[in-house]
């Protein structure tokens, strides 16, 4: 069977999608090629304002893509709705390649770490998303009987992912509770397998220098102590990541590509 590029591309944090003043990963989308041999993911983020005619509901539609963009919340569908996109699509051999800017960074570092941590379902258990996501969120790196369980159940899957691109990544998210209706604000380094992992060969990672708010601080990309290993939960021999790390002059919104807004 020939092997496929299986390319994730998310983009949300900018809120610009395919419209005037394209972001960095939406320019990326539109120069690849989508056949059999290329499937492409791709979430523009939240549409335009716009494109509503009602002015209640653009002013409803944009205070919650205000809080959104603001909090991280609305995480778990974004993470469940790209793992579900592998579970379906992705076979032995295919080649997982993932992008994603602000929040969206975030996100592919999240579905990352949940194939690191909980493996990759099969076609037939797509029904078990949503277990997954809450084996993974339940574990940590230091006690991970949750997610072992988990994969000794449902037999899940080895995916090793060829390439993960970051364009300025937050670093507080909104995480979903398990025990309760209130998420709780977390640093995206409290969850398993996010500063390193050892399913992923390389590592692109592109940071802002100027950006001073909190919830923008950096949360780097670091190498692996297994180094490169796509079958993490056995003894075997590994290989060394290759990792890269650029900063850029300017905020977040430079990152990703996008105007800085006039102060006019």
């Amino acid at each position: 069977m020939v092997s496929r590029n299986i390319v994730m591309i998310l983009c949300d944090g900018s809120g610009n999608g395919l419209r005037s003043h394209l972001p960095n990963v939406a320019k990326i989308y539109m120069s690849l090629d989508r056949d059999d041999q290329q499937l492409v993911f791709y979430d523009a983020g939240y549409r335009s304002l716009w494109s509503y005619s009602s002015w209640c509901v653009m002013c409803r539609i944009g205070a919650q893509s205000v809080f959104q963009l603001a909090t991280g919340h609305g995480l778990r569908r974004k993470v469940c709705a790209f793992y579900e996109f592998l579970v379906e699509n992705w076979r032995d051999d295919d080649k997982i390649f993932m992008i994603g800017f602000s929040r969206g960074a975030c996100t592919v570092r999240m579905v990352a770490s949940m194939i690191r941590t909980v493996g990759l379902l099969r076609r037939e258990q797509r029904n078990l998303v949503d277990s997954a996501f809450n084996a993974y969120v339940g574990s940590t790196e230091d006690a991970d009987d949750c997610a072992s369980d988990f994969r000794r159940r449902a037999r899940s899957r080895c995916a090793a992912i060829e390439y993960v691109g970051l364009f300025d990544s937050v670093s507080s998210v909104l995480v979903p509770s398990q025990r309760g209706c209130i998420p709780r604000l977390e640093r995206l380094r409290t969850l398993p397998h996010t500063l390193q992992n050892c399913v992923v060969r390389a590592w692109r990672d592109a940071i802002a220098v100027y950006e001073r708010l909190i919830m923008f601080t950096v949360d780097r990309v670091q190498s692996s102590a297994e180094g490169y290993r796509p079958i993490p939960w056995v003894v075997s021999t590994h290989a060394s990541q290759d990792i890269k790390e650029v900063w850029f002059a300017g905020y977040h919104t430079s990152a990703a590509g996008t105007p800085k807004p006039s102060r006019t």
